[in-house]
């Protein structure tokens, strides 16, 4: 029944897209409306009026009412001439009005002079025209802006940027980077909160809303609207921005041009990073061709239209071909010595021998200051090596760098810096035509490739040289539009659109694929579940020596290497505008259906940590003595693939109306309403984890680690059973359920992906305007509505794929490689990590926004926009553990019961603990990661915005932001943790990220006069300069910390200060003791930015008190400028030169600062770096970087 109803939907879809069907229109018209009137002022009823289009000469007519008003609704963004005419009186025309898209044209009030028809009176409109009759809070970003202010990567997010409380990003390389450009945070929301349309076609990244998929060069785009913050009912789909994309039509003549932009690494200056390190200067290559044409379709000596032309059409192309270097890259490879078990040389970051303890020791050795269980002179003997270890060290490359003196190349000791390339293709095509007075349609296809080679990619293999992987990733699609007028005051607006988005995973050849098989590397060591890996590659290997700046050289792919999947996006909308006397009433709505699908992965390979972990009892004290012994502290290896195929279903509906209280007052209210299915999976092969199910009494006995007769086994205390080590901590078979607490979307009683569908949720707005003077020029605007943000990651579903009963992900702790799959050993029945939804708190993201201004025109065509705005955010996606072992357990001296019998009786309390899977609280499972509902955040701003536009000469922009944000996370987290129940709230609200607390960005463009003859015309007239100045505070971030003793702080989840997901940028539980003003003194990245004074060591039991974002990073003060020159041809044929430069002036802006403080055991801070910019990978911001370009405009 569900198939039947997808194809209904989508058939429905298609057909209406068919050429000889009535194509449909994206809800970015607007409307252009005024009043006639006489000299006196007194209403003029009865006069015709026209509006032409410029470009396409297309006229729409009507005839003023009563009250000498006229209003032309769904009008199509673009450049338009008011025609006034009535007996009696001189013929008005009022040419270059600008309408934008989804806005309102206040022409105002258009004066009639006594005369004859024949009598014309001409003006032109120029200068920003201040929008008397809007309550949306918005930003524009015009075509004169889009053409001329420089954005190297020629991606549309760029330019975002433009626009008041956008957050400043790096420009992005490359149209599209890697799949799809990630949205900017608007307004102190979250990334994903922000909605892109591209004529009214859904165009975010369908599995993760932070990034806009649907590509589309800046050739081909007319103008972008931005609607900040409140806007009217009639928008929606998020709770953040609405971000507007109007693709170019072609007009009544041919014109397009040809162009190519490009870069090289000869134009620009060395990073700063590249110099310190003394390195080249990184290879970098970028060209960029494009063409576009637009005009009236014909079939040359076939078919051609009349001077009345109906139809039209517009295409672009750009190819970008990209090598983009990645960031300089540190990593400690191990020694020639090393790899014969010689670790005599071996230092750690203070210059200190590492010693190294024998496994087989029951003797301590420390790792400094050494024991009876050390190996005699920190070497492991030949006879001891296992040669799978072996083979992974001497596979690797050997250190590049070399060096002289104490602890040089403890941290890094080999450096690398690839260029991938990256060839990427976008094509646009559009149709648009008006058959007839009352109809008019348009149809688009849009395409963008992207194949992306080498290991600094998307998606790709380890950094260090590993293999070249492929990463290919694509959207395309095809969307229309009919709009009917039925009467003056009635239209219609229809539109369809159906999207694909492409992402594939690979190697970019069969040698590529060679490089990371078993028996390249030599790696003989059998797996579980080998016909999950027919082509027997590597299983994932790591070494855990990353450090602040310093990458761990690690073995890992992305699992889904070798497939390829789809997504679908199927949309409906109708928009039904009605105007009686002084109300304009709308209603309409759209209908979506996705399908997310991810390829197939999952740990089908194996995953092994050899890293240094003093709770592995057979720890050697060094990674890669643990690898060249086989001593791994955990293993794992999943038993089934893992693949996504989320559905979902969406309707939004509203009714508003624009009621015109007075000629200066209008008031907007009316109220949106949202249904949506949570994301399900048709096969129903999902399951939840539910608390309340969960039985402790049905738990699983696990084996137990004993000594018996001298060694170390598993033990189970109910039958007396003894087996090898190795299976410490798993299921005792035929005890106990393994799915204990689990349901299956298939369960009866269970809704389709766990939630409950709700009622239809309402959406209320208001606003109004209130034009202060009667002449347009001063206007108040306010709006304030309720918004939901329903749409969320597609891993909230999709990750619980791999759940129990259909996948287990078990994992094997503290034993070897020769041991791992002795006879009998199994990974069938051992407790592992499960993903879960919170299905009884769950409440739909929503917040309530507001925004109250004034517009009002200085002079000089140029208009200002001073606004507060601001949010207050509900229920905002949370992703938290509900199975952390609790603060204390491991402390073994307070509770005894959880000491490892096993365990050396010189061990510290908290290393002295029962493996973490005897301690969580749901016994049965490792840590159990929930996607919840109940963050909140704020914002308030103080935001400006200052345009001059459409007028010769300068016209500039600047955008304003005095802001602050706060919330719990500063983003829907991808991975696990944002927040733990067992700290207080204020542990997590904070300032957010993206909480810049100055951002001024000016941009500018100048026609530079010149009206001179003969040679001197060709040298100074059509020069043009356009530039970008930008003044921002820096993000706010963490800070977090180590210590040379890995000391235990809380006994608990992470009590060492670690990462509570293991990655950077993520969650500490527990951190330093603010016993200062981080912000005090300082600002110099290089000799200390922040006061490194305030943080200090906290004691046993503390989880620390500095707040989640503590320090700020550096600010941003940059100039960009770009010259043109302008060489006429003949008619409306010109040639273009073009240089763009960014970063004038080469200014060193640091980026991030070293944040991760290193206490000794007595309190000191000794990470040299803390505070400052040295070491840390990819410090800086990109130095002068020179862009050429040629056109060719016809």
């Amino acid at each position: 029944m569900r198939m039947n109803r997808v194809t209904l939907i989508l058939a429905a879809i298609l057909i209406m897209l068919l050429p000889a069907a009535r194509p449909a229109a994206a809800q970015d018209t607007g409307t252009v409306s005024g009043t006639v009137v006489d000299a006196s002022g007194q209403v003029l009823p009865g006069a015709t009026v026209t509006l032409v289009n410029e470009a396409t000469g297309d006229a729409r007519t009507i005839v003023t009412g009563d009250r000498g008003e006229f209003t032309f609704r769904a009008v199509r963004p673009g450049t338009y001439t008011v025609r006034v005419e009535l007996q009696g009186f001189q013929t008005f025309e009022q040419r270059s009005n600008v309408l934008n898209a989804s806005s309102p044209l206040d022409v105002g009030r258009v004066k009639l002079d006594i005369g004859t028809l024949s009598e014309v009176v001409t003006v032109t409109s120029s200068g920003t025209i201040v929008e008397t009759k809007n309550s949306d809070y918005s930003g524009l970003l015009t075509a004169t802006q889009i053409q001329q202010i420089q954005t190297r990567g020629r991606d549309v997010v760029n330019l975002l940027r433009l626009l008041p409380g956008v957050h400043y990003e790096n420009d992005i390389e490359a149209m599209g980077d890697s799949f799809g450009s990630q949205l900017p945070n608007i307004g102190g929301q979250r990334r994903t909160w922000n909605q892109v349309t591209v004529d009214g076609l859904n165009g975010n990244e369908l599995s993760g809303t932070n990034r806009m998929n649907s590509s589309i060069n800046l050739d081909a785009i007319a103008e972008v609207k931005v609607l900040l913050n409140g806007y009217k009912a009639e928008f929606g789909h998020t709770a953040g921005a609405n971000i507007e994309i109007v693709t170019k039509s072609g007009g009544a003549g041919y014109h397009g041009s040809g162009y190519w932009y490009g870069r090289r690494d000869a134009w620009n200056a060395t990073p700063w990073e590249n110099n310190r390190l003394g390195l080249m200067k990184p290879k970098q290559k970028y060209d960029t061709p494009g063409f576009n044409i637009g005009g009236p379709v014909e079939i040359p000596g076939l078919w051609r239209q009349g001077s009345d032309k109906k139809l039209f059409f517009f295409y672009s192309m750009e190819a970008p071909q990209v090598q983009k270097p990645g960031q300089v890259r540190l990593y400690r490879m191990p020694t020639a010595l090393e790899r014969k078990g010689d670790f005599s040389q071996t230092l750690d970051s203070n210059g200190r021998l590492i010693l190294i303890k024998d496994p087989l020791s029951p003797l301590p050795c420390s790792v400094t200051t050494g024991g009876a269980g050390c190996f005699p002179g920190n070497v492991i003997p030949a006879n001891r090596l296992d040669t799978n270890g072996l083979a992974i060290l001497n596979y690797m490359p050997l250190p590049n760098v070399n060096c002289a003196g104490a602890g040089c190349g403890a941290l890094s000791n080999f450096t690398r810096q690839e260029t991938p390339d990256n060839p990427r293709m976008n094509n646009l095509l559009r149709i648009d035509g008006r058959p007839s007075g009352g109809n008019s349609y348009w149809l688009s296809y849009r395409q963008f490739s992207s194949n992306q080679f080498g290991s600094e990619i998307t998606a790709g293999p380890a950094k260090w040289g590993y293999f070249d992987g492929n990463y290919v990733s694509g959207d395309s699609g095809v969307n229309g539009g009919w709009n009917h007028v039925f009467r003056s005051n009635s239209v219609n607006e229809l539109g369809a659109g159906i999207r694909r988005a492409t992402e594939g995973f690979g190697a970019r050849n069969d040698s590529d694929y060679t490089r990371f098989q078993r028996a390249t590397v030599g790696f003989t060591s059998a797996q579980f579940n080998p016909q999950l890996n027919p082509n027997s590659y590597m299983p994932f290997i790591r070494f855990g020596l990353n450090t602040t700046g310093i990458d761990t050289p690690d073995w890992t792919f992305d699992s889904r290497v070798g497939s390829t999947a789809y997504d679908w996006l199927g949309s409906l909308r109708d928009n039904f505008t009605w105007t009686r006397n002084t109300h304009t009433f709308k209603i309409g709505g759209h209908y979506e259906y996705m399908q997310n699908n991810e390829a197939r992965g999952g740990n089908w390979a194996g995953d092994i940590t050899f890293s240094n972990n003093t709770s592995n009892p057979l720890n050697t004290n060094f990674a890669y003595a643990n690898t060249i012994l086989g001593v791994f502290s955990q293993y794992t290896e999943t038993d089934k693939y893992r693949v996504t195929q989320n559905r979902q279903w969406w309707s939004e509906w509203y009714a508003q109306d624009t009621w015109q209280l007075s000629a200066r007052a209008t008031f907007d209210y009316g109220a949106r309403f949202l249904w949506y299915s949570p994301y399900y999976r048709p096969d129903g092969q999902v399951a939840n984890f539910d608390p309340s199910l969960y039985d402790p009494k049905a738990a699983p006995r696990l084996y137990v680690p004993a000594i018996i007769n001298g060694t170390r086994v598993a033990y189970d205390p109910a039958t007396g059973q003894a087996l090898n080590s190795v299976f410490i901590g798993a299921y005792v078979p035929g005890t106990g359920k393994q799915d204990n607490g689990m349901v299956k979307e298939t369960d009866a009683g269970v809704p389709e992906g766990f939630r409950q569908r709700f009622a239809p949720q309402i959406e209320p707005r208001v606003g109004f305007t209130y034009d202060l003077t009667g002449a347009g020029s001063s206007v108040l605007h306010s709006s304030v509505g309720y918004f939901h943000q329903a749409r969320l990651g597609g891993g909230s579903l999709g990750n619980l794929a791999g759940n129990p009963p259909f996948i287990h992900n078990p994992t094997v702790f503290y034993n070897t490689l020769s041991n791992l799959l002795a006879p009998g050993n199994t990974l069938s029945n051992r407790p592992a990590t499960v993903e879960a939804l919170d299905t009884t708190k769950y409440q739909t993201p929503s917040s309530i926004n507001w925004s109250a201004g004034l517009r009002r025109q200085i002079g000089w065509g140029t208009a200002v926009d001073v606004t507060y705005a601001g949010y207050k955010a509900y229920n905002m996606e949370m992703y938290y553990d509900l199975n952390l072992v609790p603060d204390g357990a491991r402390f073994t001296d307070l509770h005894p019961e959880n000491r490892d019998p096993t365990a050396a009786a010189t061990a510290s309390p908290a290393a002295a603990a029962l493996p973490a899977e005897f301690l969580r609280p749901y016994l049965g499972y490792q840590n159990i990661r929930v996607r919840g509902n109940f963050a909140e955040g704020d914002y308030h701003a103080l935001q400006l915005q200052v345009n001059r536009r459409y007028i010769r000469g300068v016209q500039f922009g600047a955008a304003y932001a005095l802001q602050r944000a706060r919330g719990v996370a500063d983003e829907d987290v991808g991975g696990c943790c944002s927040y733990t129940f067992n700290r207080p709230f204020d542990f997590f609200y904070a300032e957010l990220a993206q909480s810049n607390r100055h951002s001024l960005i000016v941009n500018y463009s100048w026609d530079l006069p010149g009206r001179h003859g003969g040679p001197m015309k060709l040298l100074i007239d059509g020069w043009q300069v356009s530039g970008e100045n930008d003044f921002v505070s820096g993000d706010w971030a963490n800070v977090a910390m180590t210590t040379t003793d890995n000391f235990d702080f809380t006994g608990g989840e992470a009590g060492t200060g670690a990462c509570i997901n293991g990655n950077e940028p993520c969650l500490h539980i527990v951190r330093p003791v603010l016993v200062g003003d981080p912000l005090a003194g300082g600002g110099d990245p290089l000799s200390g930015f922040f006061n490194t004074a305030a943080f200090a060591r906290p004691t046993r039991g503390s989880f620390g008190s500095a707040p989640r974002n503590a320090v700020r990073k550096p600010g941003l003060v940059n100039t960009n400028v770009a010259m043109f020159k302008n060489v006429s041809l003949s008619g409306s044929r010109a040639l273009q030169f073009r240089a763009e430069i960014y970063n004038l002036f080469n200014q060193v802006e640091f980026q991030d600062i070293d944040r991760t403080a290193r206490f000794d055991a007595n309190g000191n801070q000794i990470n040299p770096t803390f505070g400052t910019a040295i070491g840390v990978a990819n410090p800086t911001r990109p130095p002068r970087v020179i862009q050429l370009s040629a056109r060719f405009n016809f």
